[in-house]
């Protein structure tokens, strides 16, 4: 065998060392230089500072169960407030590190993330558990803001559910009908004022398929609500949420 016979692993290895020289990876979270050749983008120490969502959480809306007995295993907020979808399960805490993920996902173009949100999932068992054989259904963004993105967010989340579970379908059919104000600023009813009847839903055949409705973070749950809502309209009836981070 020729001593200039290159392997493909060999290739491989010196591509993707070219690709760190010119296009060095580096931490979503603290921006780290990033060394290792798995397709990752966040650093071990600020893997570990994600305050992960366990098993013990409210049966709604996915909160972690910080006070909530077991008899209930409901939060306070759902108990005043049932949210129109059946449960949402979230994989993080909307703080630091995770807040800073989605940031970077939602504003800053960094759809390269959808290989490390793969991860998140895979790792996750509660979370495929709640996804596995789902008819997922994205959050839209008005047409306004999406040219003004690019993509949308929750496009990249379905994108990297349906690799890591391929049994579940993608169903886009949801559109704004208005264009909003970004929610960041407003108080919970300022939210739901805002997004009530923001959505309807066409060209839709799944009725009788369990759905999920899914977006990058829930809050007070009004985007999540209106969106299930506008899926009631037309018949929808078993309907569950998804997001990556729970505010």
């Amino acid at each position: 065998m020729p001593s200039c016979y290159i392997t493909r692993e060999k290739a491989r290895w010196v591509w993707e060392t070219f690709l760190d020289i010119v296009y060095p990876r580096t931490c979503v979270g603290c921006g780290r230089l990033l060394r290792n050749r798995n397709p990752v983008h966040i650093c071990g120490p600020c893997l570990q500072r994600i305050d992960w969502i366990g098993e013990s959480v409210c049966r709604v809306c996915g909160a972690p169960a910080v006070g909530i007995s077991g008899a209930v295993r409901a939060c306070p907020s759902c108990r005043e407030t049932p949210p129109a979808f059946g449960k949402c399960r979230s994989l993080f805490m909307y703080h630091g590190v995770g807040a800073r993920f989605l940031h970077a996902l939602k504003y800053e173009g960094a759809i390269w993330l959808r290989p490390q949100i793969e991860a998140f999932i895979r790792d996750n068992q509660v979370a495929k558990n709640h996804l596995r054989g789902k008819l997922l259904v994205p959050v839209p963004l008005h047409w306004r803001k999406l040219a003004k993105r690019g993509y949308n967010q929750a496009d990249i989340i379905v994108d990297a559910i349906r690799n890591v579970l391929p049994d579940c379908e993608i169903e886009n059919c949801l559109r704004r009908r208005h264009h909003t104000i970004s929610q960041t600023m407003l108080t919970r009813g300022q939210r739901l004022q805002n997004m009530a009847g923001g959505f309807e839903c066409r060209r839709f055949s799944g009725k009788q398929c369990e759905l999920v409705v899914v977006d990058d973070v829930l809050t007070t749950g009004a985007t999540l609500n209106a969106a299930v809502n506008a899926l009631r309209e037309v018949g929808a009836d078993q309907i569950s949420a998804f997001t990556l981070a729970h505010g």
